[in-house]
């Protein structure tokens, strides 16, 4: 098998659609992600509490925690409106971004910030974040899994 057909091959398992019955999948990721953003917004909102007098040294946490909320937002909206496989794999891929970078953007906070345990903080965010890893491989498992059974093509 050339490339070109190759391409045409995945271009079409992108292009199908999931039925109405498979739609507890993008409601799910849409109601975490915009979880997730109402977090990062909220922390957006203490962090410049946190740095009142001093907001440069804030900044990088600020904009970090921006995008977050952004992606998060932009990744809803694509698990709201998409019924195609590609939505779905281009919404999971920037909660799973997204959610990197918020862990990581916490934990460089926290470990600044002269918290104490900053180290058992930082591993308890590396266990939850394979979770969320773990979660984005069972996730992509149910997709080929619906797709090879119940959808129908687009």
């Amino acid at each position: 098998m050339g490339f070109f057909e190759a391409l045409e091959k995945w271009i079409g398992f992108t292009q199908r659609e999931f039925e109405d019955k498979s739609a507890w999948i993008f409601r799910d990721l849409g109601r975490n992600a915009l979880t997730l953003a109402g977090f990062s917004f909220a922390s957006i909102f203490f962090i410049f509490n946190y740095y009142k007098d001093n907001l440069p040294a804030g900044a990088f946490t600020i904009n970090s925690l921006f995008l977050c909320a952004l992606l998060f937002l932009f990744s809803s909206e694509v698990a709201r409106e998409g019924w195609r496989i590609w939505k779905y794999l281009v919404s999971e891929i920037m909660y799973l971004f997204s959610t990197v970078i918020l862990f990581l953007v916490l934990w460089v906070f926290i470990s600044s910030a002269g918290i104490m345990w900053w180290l058992f903080f930082g591993l308890a965010e590396i266990l939850i974040l394979g979770f969320f890893c773990c979660r984005a491989i069972y996730s992509m498992y149910v997709m080929v899994d619906l797709y090879k059974n119940h959808v129908r093509p687009g």
